[in-house]
């Protein structure tokens, strides 16, 4: 079951976009962003869930889909122990959010720390229904990584239907 924003003009923006977050933990999003996660409002009444899985980007999360996200790993079975880690993880360095009324969101504090990124450039993307937030160095990172053989990855997807 896919979990889409209900309201007209809730499609992801598509491009990605620098931000940062300020000396008191507020990451200031772009409007377009803010548009985005705004779209699931009527459903989640603006909640959000900040927090990381991979210990190197952050991922807002609409409430909804946290929510679906919380139902997959209570469900899995072939790896319940892997499952219990990423909950447990996104637990420990996870908190609720809102978006106030200039656009910001508070990064818990703990995972700001972790991921350095008080005062630092963050590069923001939705994808899959969340809002990840890169470091910049995760984001150079990343950069190169889809650089690397794009020639041959663009021919594979285009032989798949990528127009």
């Amino acid at each position: 079951m896919d979990v889409k924003p209900t309201t007209a003009g809730s499609e992801p923006p598509l491009g990605i976009y620098p931000g940062r977050v300020d000396e008191k933990g507020r990451l200031k999003l772009p409007v377009d962003i803010q548009s985005f996660l705004a779209s699931f409002r009527e459903t989640d009444g603006g909640s959000l869930f900040i927090t990381s899985l991979d210990l190197e980007t952050a991922r807002i999360y609409p409430i909804s889909i946290w929510k679906r996200n919380q139902e997959v790993l209570e469900g899995e079975t072939d790896n319940p122990d892997a499952a219990e880690d990423l909950a447990f993880m996104a637990r420990d360095l996870g908190g609720a959010g809102e978006l106030d009324g200039q656009g910001r969101v508070l990064v818990p504090a703990r995972l700001r720390d972790l991921l350095r990124m008080e005062g630092e450039p963050v590069f923001l993307d939705c994808y899959k229904g969340r809002v990840n937030v890169y470091p910049k160095e995760i984001y150079e990172r990343r950069q190169e990584r889809a650089r690397q053989n794009l020639a041959d990855k663009l021919r594979r997807l285009e032989q798949k239907g990528l127009r």
